[in-house]
């Protein structure tokens, strides 16, 4: 989910678009994870743009509705000698896969491509889910 919140924020058809995928997944009772360090980079994104307090109200609201799971030592290591081209990418698949997720939700069509999660884009994952 990461790649998802980190870009919605400065781009508006993108940010739509992670609404709707927002919306649909509460409202299908699917149970979302972020990892920590994602939160922090929503923070630093926000703080920038809106000021301190919004960014801290939206952190507060992610916190609420995401499981937000720690980065830890393993998933560093994992990540470090992953195939993955990026290593923050290494860390989420890591996350993901000792999480045993269904799936990640990336805007990067390129990542997770040797990751034993499956992992679409934002629209694609509502179709999903509203074809289930």
């Amino acid at each position: 989910m990461f790649t998802v919140f980190q870009h919605w924020l400065q781009v508006r058809h993108i940010h739509d678009e992670c609404m709707e995928l927002l919306r649909t997944c509460v409202n299908s009772d699917v149970e979302m994870m972020i990892a920590v360090s994602s939160l922090k980079d929503t923070y630093y994104i926000l703080a920038k743009r809106y000021g301190e307090s919004f960014a801290r109200q939206t952190v507060a609201e992610l916190l609420d509705l995401f499981d937000a799971q720690p980065l830890l030592v393993a998933y560093a290591r994992t990540a470090a000698v992953s195939n993955e081209s990026d290593f923050e990418d290494g860390l989420v698949r890591a996350l993901a896969e000792s999480l045993r997720c269904d799936a990640i939700v990336t805007r990067d069509a390129t990542a997770f491509q040797n990751s034993a999660i499956a992992h679409c884009a934002p629209l694609a994952f509502v179709e999903h889910l509203n074809n289930l």
